[in-house]
This record gives C-alpha cells, sequence and structure tokens, in this order.
C-alpha cells in the first residue's frame, strides 16, 4: 500500500496581475508565509485576452485630477453657484480614483455626486457637505455594521472615535495620523486610560483600513459609508451600552 502525503493549496484568479496591490498588506503576508512551504508551488499561469470594450474602458479611466476638472464642470451646469465647494468635488474624485474595482470611473464619480446632491436635497441643505458624499458613497463601498464595530476592543475604538471627531471638528475628507492621535489621547484622558504611542495608533488604523471600517490613503484618513458625526455619536452610545438607531 501507497504513503499518500496530504497536501492543501490556494488558487487564485484574478482578471490582472495587479490583483495583489489591492489586498490587505497582512492578508497578503499571511497568503505568501501559507505558500513559502517547499511543497509549494507559485508559478503564476497568464493567459491574454484581446477585449476591445475593455480596452475602451480602460482608456475612459482617470487620474483624480482629472476627474476633479471634469465633476467642476458638471457642478457649474447642474448645482446652483455656492452650492458644492471644490473640497467636495475633490473628495469625491479622490474615492472614484483610489476604487479597489474599476478606479478611476467617471460614472461612478458623477453618480456619487448625483447621490450627494439628492441627499442634501432632501434634507433641506443649501450645500453638499463632505458627510452627504459619504453617505452617498455607502452604495458602492461597504458600509459600516455595528457588528464590525462591536468587534472593536476599546482603543481600536478609541482611535476610530478619534478619527470621525477629527474629521468633524476640521471639517475635512482627510485627518492625519497625528492629528487622530491627538484626538484620542483626549479621549482616553477622559476615560482615565493611558494612550497608546502615535505608531500603535498607526498600527489600528491599518487593522481599521483592512476592515473596510476607514480609508488609509497618501492624503491622510478618511471615512466613507456614514456621517462622522452620526458615526461618533454610536461610538459613545456603544461603549456606554446605549442603544441608539443606527
Amino acid at each position: 500500500m501507497m504513503n499518500s502525503v496530504s497536501e492543501s493549496g490556494l488558487f487564485t484568479i484574478a482578471q490582472a496581475v495587479s490583483w495583489k496591490t489591492v489586498l490587505c498588506p497582512r492578508l497578503m503576508a499571511s497568503l505568501l508565509r501559507n505558500l513559502s512551504s517547499p511543497i509549494s508551488h507559485r508559478t503564476p499561469i497568464h493567459f491574454s485576452f484581446t477585449n476591445p470594450s475593455a480596452t475602451l474602458r480602460r482608456k475612459l479611466l482617470l487620474h483624480a485630477e482629472q476627474l476633479a476638472e471634469i465633476l467642476a464642470g458638471r457642478v457649474e451646469e447642474a448645482f446652483r453657484p455656492g452650492a458644492v465647494s471644490w473640497e467636495v468635488v475633490e473628495f469625491t474624485a479622490d474615492l472614484a480614483a483610489s476604487k479597489s474595482y474599476n478606479p478611476g470611473d467617471c460614472r461612478f464619480a458623477l453618480d456619487v455626486l448625483l447621490a450627494a446632491g439628492l441627499i442634501a436635497d432632501s434634507q433641506w441643505s443649501d450645500r453638499v457637505t463632505l458627510d452627504h458624499v459619504r453617505m452617498a458613497a455607502s452604495e458602492w463601498f461597504d458600509g459600516i455594521s455595528t457588528e464590525d464595530l462591536a468587534s472593536l476592543d476599546t482603543h481600536e475604538a478609541l482611535v476610530l472615535l478619534a478619527a470621525a471627531k477629527a474629521l468633524d471638528a476640521l471639517k475635512a475628507p482627510y485627518v492625519s495620523i497625528k492629528e487622530i492621535h491627538e484626538y484620542y489621547v483626549a479621549e482616553c484622558e477622559d476615560r482615565g486610560l493611558k494612550p497608546h504611542s502615535c505608531d500603535k495608533v498607526r498600527e489600528h488604523v491599518e487593522k481599521l483600513h483592512c476592515m473596510g471600517i476607514v480609508n488609509l490613503a497618501q492624503k491622510g484618513v478618511c471615512v466613507v459609508g456614514a456621517p462622522v458625526r452620526d458615526l461618533s455619536r454610536l461610538l459613545a452610545a456603544m461603549r456606554s451600552g446605549e442603544q441608539i438607531d443606527w
């Protein structure tokens, strides 16, 4: 009777060789560890297909700066003067350009801006805010669930709360790790907790990014999927054991 060796394998199928760039760094590191055993085979097999429509779509994908220019032109045509700030236009363009799937999609950017405008109208707001864009983008990005929030430990939740409060207070699309750390330290002091270092806060932010709760980009940290003021209220209520509608 022959001896058998039990082996496990992992096959990955992707439309582009750049698939690894959209994986969470920790997940990618874990995959590489699993693939480093002597019996593993890491030989990629590539198939090339000519697809005219796909080539055309790639030509239509734009950088954030190009998207912002297009959006600004549409804003002049469709919105009242002063209703949409350049900051809102630029933030919307950034979201479209940084999507993991089909980044730089102009149609996506236009749809988000339209949805943000409709949300502003429904709230009788005379201008489109960053929170309106965050709410509109939640239709395409993964939303922030109470289950995800409940799974955070105390310091992870306080870092997220600090990020939300910083974004709300500064009225900015992005905040830096340093700014988050400053608000986080204040939250810890209010609760009599010893705050973590700025480097540790960065690690917490990276985990939140991997979970899809925040976006860690070159410009800083942003939140997509919920208004930051509502997120702050929800987190504060959850930490105190209160019930709140979400």
